[in-house]
């Protein structure tokens, strides 16, 4: 997985996506030049992905800022 391809990837996906397809990033890594295939650009999401998991899993899932409420996984709203 080349390093100036993931950041490119990474670049490309839109933060909020309506609909974003493979094939329109593959399309957008062409235009910048990358030689890549749909299989190619599916391992490295999929690596990607699995390595964000990986990080995620080491993250606590209760954040010392948290207040007492956020801590019980109750849902506050300010009034």
């Amino acid at each position: 997985m080349g390093t100036f391809r993931i950041l490119s990837v990474l670049e490309l996906i839109p933060i909020n996506p309506q609909s974003f397809s493979t094939q329109k990033l593959q399309q957008k890594l062409i235009e910048r030049g990358f030689d890549i295939s749909t299989r190619m650009l599916q391992r490295d999401l999929q690596s990607l992905y699995e390595q964000v998991a990986s990080v995620l899993k080491k993250i606590p899932a209760v954040s010392p800022m948290a207040g007492p409420s956020m801590r019980s996984g109750e849902v506050v709203t300010q009034k």
